[in-house]
């Protein structure tokens, strides 16, 4: 998968949504490449894509980890 996929950027946004995983963790698990980007991908996903934030939601809802908010 490419370090931008659509797949990854979902999950990172929930992980760091709802766990203090930090964007070098995140970018590490996921193969995303250098953490800075991790950021910049989930905000380019979410401004341009209302079908990205469609399935994050959709996702979310799915979550377990919904219930287990810090």
């Amino acid at each position: 998968m490419k370090k931008n996929d659509e797949r990854k950027i979902l999950i990172g946004k929930l992980v760091r949504k709802h766990t203090l995983a930090s964007n070098g963790w995140i970018a590490a698990r996921l193969q995303m490449g250098d953490p800075s980007r991790v950021s910049r991908y989930r905000r380019s996903a979410t401004e341009s894509s209302e079908v990205i934030e469609r399935q994050f939601r959709k996702l979310e809802k799915m979550s377990i980890c919904k219930d287990r908010l810090l």
